[in-house]
């Protein structure tokens, strides 16, 4: 086992992440691994409560005698990513904090069936509407570094 210890920052405090790695963190085939590890963090304090999202990506690599190493990559991008409002009556928007080159959306019923797909260019708002009957719909962004968000979404 190789244990891993990560202190990250997440603007308002810190988070502390261990893991302790080992071959079962690799790919089925032995080779390096990426894991997605996502922080949501909520503000009820403020007159307007803020929820914001941190997603930091763990590569497990292996070494010879199958202790493995892990690289960092924090995905700053999607850190002050909030969805607003939720829950919604389909109607929501999505605003990332700053503009990207390339947006992917994809939701996600409960069941994980994938019920829309839509991409955006060159924005920092993305305006979306669930066509879907009333329930909890998964929201997952992903700009064109490889760097995502997940969201959750109630439809009335």
């Amino acid at each position: 086992l190789f244990p891993f210890h990560l202190m990250l920052f997440l603007g308002v405090g810190y988070v502390f992440l261990n893991w302790n790695t080992d071959c079962d963190d690799l790919t089925t085939a032995g080779t390096a691994k990426t894991h997605y590890f996502t922080f949501k963090i909520f503000d009820d304090h403020c007159p307007l409560p803020k929820t914001t999202y941190k997603t930091v990506a763990v590569t497990v690599t292996p070494s010879p005698n199958c202790n493995t190493i892990t690289s960092l990559q924090s995905m700053d991008l999607l850190q002050y990513i909030s969805l607003y409002p939720n829950p919604t009556n389909g109607q929501f928007s999505i605003a990332l904090g700053a503009s990207a080159d390339c947006v992917e959306v994809q939701i996600r019923n409960i069941q994980g069936q994938l019920v829309q797909e839509q991409q955006f260019l060159n924005q920092s708002n993305l305006e979306l509407d669930i066509k879907g009957k009333a329930g909890v719909y998964f929201i997952h962004v992903t700009n064109e570094k490889g760097e995502r968000a997940n969201l959750k979404v109630v439809k009335q």
